[in-house]
């Protein structure tokens, strides 16, 4: 996570450090600040099929999760 905040600092069209970031936020479970990082990602290169991939994931994750707390 320091790692890709370091570089996301450096260059904030990092798109590696932002889907890596993103990643660890999602092993932390803090949803919401890896979907930004996930969005941010596109933004800087919409044709990632990874970066897509993983934020279709994501969203998986987030509906399960509250559906979970209902």
């Amino acid at each position: 996570l320091e790692s890709a905040n370091k570089a996301i600092k450096e260059d904030g069209n990092n798109l590696k450090a932002h889907f890596r970031r993103a990643q660890a936020n999602i092993g932390l479970s803090e949803y919401e600040t890896a979907k930004s990082d996930l969005q941010r990602a596109l933004a800087i290169d919409a044709n990632s099929k990874e970066v897509r991939d993983e934020l279709t994931k994501l969203n998986d994750l987030i509906r399960k999760e509250n559906q979970k707390s209902k």
